[in-house]
């Protein structure tokens, strides 16, 4: 079935061009951006049918496809849309990508279409996760590194490297625009309120994600993940606090929380 509205939003970026994005699988974000002329670049295929839908419905041309990490569901039939599209496909060469790539490390700086990108390695949630910023437009996709309230599962560590990857995302300008591969905002925060149960912002986040549930995955302000995302305040006593670890650094503080919330 074509992915139509209300399955897909559009919102027009500054000097031109249109940031997609939609629902995949039960959890999953979709990325497009799409320039004047019509040309897009993905990240990530958490579903190629879904991609390849949305391409064919508004008219664009996939020039090129961004991988932030190689699990199974940002990597879905890869193969498939490179054949159907011809687009070259951009990540880190020892990532396990199932195609070849174009190759990208931390640091780097391209041109894709008429965007200027900026690469950050983020690891910690696989063992080698990249994050593609779009200084010009806001813009930050940074995979499953971050999500709305939350982070990904630690999967490949250790807790000094995950939190040094939060710790470069939270650092970034406050209107930053975080554009993140999952929708977990309600479970998410549910979680930080068992933590800080008597904390009104995020009770209120909790119940504002509560009633939206599920959410469209609109991008989220650093600026307001600063404040309501306990995975970026790891080194604030307070939180430690509430966890018995006053005074411990703060990947230890990080590392508990994410056990945590692997039981909750």
């Amino acid at each position: 079935m074509a992915l139509t509205p209300p399955h897909l939003r559009m919102f027009n970026l500054p000097g031109g061009g249109s940031l997609c994005c939609w629902r995949a699988r039960e959890t999953n974000v979709g990325w497009l951006l799409a320039d004047p002329n019509g040309n897009a670049c993905a990240v990530d295929v958490p579903d190629a049918d879904a991609l390849l839908s949305v391409l064919a419905v508004w008219g664009f041309r996939l020039s090129d496809l961004l991988f932030t990490h190689s699990h199974h569901d940002h990597i879905d039939r890869v193969p498939k849309v490179l054949h159907e599209t011809g687009c070259r496909a951009w990540g880190a060469p020892d990532a396990g990508l199932p195609v070849s790539v174009q190759p990208l490390q931390d640091g780097d700086r391209i041109r894709v279409g008429e965007w200027g990108i900026q690469v950050m390695e983020t690891s910690g949630h696989s063992p080698l996760d990249l994050t593609y910023v779009l200084p010009e437009q806001s813009l930050c996709f940074c995979g499953d590194t971050v999500f709305d309230g939350g982070c990904g599962r630690m999967f490949a560590g250790p807790a000094s490297v995950y939190w040094a990857s939060i710790c470069r995302i939270r650092e970034m300008p406050e209107p930053m625009q975080l554009c993140v591969g999952h929708d977990y905002a309600e479970e998410n925060y549910r979680f930080a309120c068992s933590v800080l149960p008597h904390n009104p912002q995020l009770l209120s986040k909790a119940r504002e994600a509560s009633w939206c549930a599920p959410s469209f995955p609109l991008p989220i302000r650093v600026g307001e993940q600063k404040q309501h995302n306990l995975f970026f305040r790891a080194d604030d006593p307070g939180v430690a606090a509430s966890l018995g670890l006053t005074g411990l650094p703060p990947e230890t503080v990080f590392e508990e929380l994410r056990e945590r919330k692997n039981r909750f």
